[in-house]
């Protein structure tokens, strides 16, 4: 009787252990360039046409698992000091902890824009987590100039710390003239979110199984473009649900969609990869254009190209049958030779081919994976 009693106890004791509620603090999150250098993690973006996250569970002591997934794309969140980005964009953001490249063909008003980040900052004594605004270049008959759309107050992401039940809202708006000094448009958005933790306990994704919080965050959101014509805005409603987990420094889910007609459509799924990758960037004096090595690769290989001028990069994978396995975008190196690690350590075995896209130049090379 006693032996019952002990293994029931032990059994109550792992449980506890393993679907402990946490909290989640400013520790937890990107960490300023100033105290630790550049953060990187590895994530994965999954279609939601092909997947779909269940976000109704809720509550405490919850079990969340989206295995299996289909299809996903392997690439780098990157965090990056403000005097990385360009200088106009740094005057306007001045004092801000980090940005983050926005990844993709970005367009606004149905132009479109590069070199586009937002702009992230801690309160002064880190009880929150808020994003400042954005910024891009954007080109009129040939003519860049940049937009920089400073948020009157900021989009609190997360007030510190988080647990469970904790509730709390912003309200924040930009305009931006269409050009800045003669325009013909400007470009407007007011939103209010309201965020609550709304569950924690056991989530499983491809990349393991982590103790988490649940937050959901309602945004109701209005973008209107401001013509001599007329004024055009238009509502939406986004929800967004992360599951945060201690040290991932994004979330280790997060699925955004809208909602139109009482009905949520998913539009973006996105998991946390594995542990914060450090990517090692170098000059180099040899003058192939593209190399990977080693090859054949065992765990993570390193992949060598050449820049002659100033240019985005970027990478992709794919497999024997012409599927994309692996994306990378690093945005406007500088002319030189870099190396660039390839987390290919969750690859099977085989042979993979390699396109690198460097400003308006493609080069091709293989490797095998052992």
């Amino acid at each position: 009787m006693k032996k019952r009693l002990l293994s029931i106890t032990l059994l109550m004791m792992s449980f506890t252990v393993a679907h402990s509620q946490i909290n989640i603090t400013r520790a937890d999150m990107p960490c300023p360039a100033a105290n630790c250098g550049l953060d990187s993690v590895l994530l994965t973006t999954v279609p939601p046409i092909q997947n779909t996250i269940d976000v109704n569970t809720t509550g405490p002591s919850s079990l969340w698992n989206i295995l299996p997934l289909v299809n996903g794309v392997t690439s780098y969140q990157k965090f990056y000091p403000v005097n990385m980005t360009p200088i106009d964009f740094q005057i306007a953001f001045f004092g801000s902890d980090y940005a983050q490249p926005l990844l993709g063909n970005q367009t606004l008003a149905g132009l479109p824009i590069t070199d586009a980040y937002e702009f992230y900052n801690y309160s002064n004594n880190s009880s929150r987590l808020e994003i400042k605004g954005f910024a891009a270049h954007m080109s009129l008959q040939g003519i860049p100039f940049p937009l920089l759309g400073l948020y009157s107050n900021p989009d609190v992401l997360y007030r510190f710390p988080l647990n469970f039940g904790d509730t709390d809202s912003s309200s924040s708006s930009y305009s931006v003239s269409v050009p800045p000094n003669t325009p013909f448009a400007t470009i407007t958005r007011t939103q209010k979110r309201v965020n609550l933790v709304d569950g924690w306990g056991s989530l499983t994704t491809p990349a393991g199984t982590f103790d988490v919080l649940r937050v959901r965050s309602d945004i109701d959101r209005v973008d209107s473009i401001i013509t001599p014509i007329s004024p055009m805005g238009v509502p939406t409603h986004i929800i967004e649900y992360k599951w945060l987990s201690n040290g991932l420094k994004i979330p280790a889910l997060q699925v955004t969609g809208n909602v139109a007609a009482n009905n949520y459509t998913q539009s973006l799924i996105t998991f946390w990869g594995e542990d914060p990758l450090s990517i090692v960037t170098q000059q180099s004096t040899e003058s192939e254009n593209i190399l990977v090595y080693p090859n054949p690769a065992i765990t993570n290989a390193q992949i060598k190209f050449e820049m002659q001028k100033n240019a985005p990069v970027e990478i992709a994978v794919y497999d024997v049958l012409g599927k994309q396995v692996a994306h990378f975008h690093f945005l406007n190196r500088p002319a030189g030779v870099y190396h660039e690690t390839l987390p290919t350590s969750q690859l099977p075995q085989g042979t993979y081919f390699v396109k690198c896209i460097v400003g308006d130049k493609i080069s091709f090379t293989s490797f095998q994976k052992m």
